[in-house]
């Protein structure tokens, strides 16, 4: 009797995993409802996603069930503590392609005030050398020292620029090896 309660209980835990996990063959298809981060949990327990707080408590239910074989106990918890890890890489994924996605349509406005800028004019040399003819030597001292300063703000700001852009660039191509990484974890969860 032990036994047939013990591969019960996988059972409906393999269920409840392959059933509420995004992208099996066992889920329902996909809808905007089970892609939304705060899908609530109804009244079965399962829900269009599972969250790693509801796999926690889950997980501690079947760590404190001593109805359950030690063997069964320690398979379940396994599987329990990989579902846990998914929906937590899921979540930072699901953040990451938000930033991503503010950055995206902050462009435009970025790329006007550099326009702007770069469409300022510069000063002829012939009205610096008026005004430097203007100006006594300490002025012309202080101006070049302010100038210089300016200069150096300028070039770790287009330095720090420069990171993030290519921070940015190389994202999109992060985000696909941490889905296929992903994938693969969740092949060997389904094979476990």
């Amino acid at each position: 009797m032990s036994r047939i309660f013990a591969k019960l209980a996988i059972a409906q835990i393999l269920f409840i995993l392959l059933v509420g996990l995004p992208s099996t063959g066992f889920s329902q298809t996909q809808t905007d409802t089970a892609s939304k981060p705060d899908d609530a949990v109804t009244d079965t327990g399962v829900s269009g996603e599972l969250k790693p707080d509801s796999l926690k408590s889950l997980r501690a239910e079947v760590e404190n069930n001593a109805d359950l074989a030690e063997d069964v106990k320690k398979a379940a918890l396994t599987l329990l503590d990989r579902a846990i890890n998914f929906a937590e890489t899921e979540i930072k994924l699901r953040q990451e392609i938000a930033d991503i996605d503010r950055q995206v349509k902050t462009i435009p406005e970025r790329i006007k005030a550099a326009e702007i800028e770069l469409d300022r004019p510069l000063p002829t040399s012939d009205n610096v050398a008026t005004t430097a003819s203007n100006m006594k030597p300490d002025q012309r001292e202080n101006r070049l020292m302010t100038l210089e300063a300016e200069l150096a703000e300028a070039k770790i700001e287009l330095n720090r620029w420069s990171e993030l852009l290519s921070t940015i660039k190389d994202r999109p191509g992060q985000l696909p090896e941490a889905m296929t990484e992903a994938k693969k974890r969740l092949v060997l969860l389904r094979k476990n």
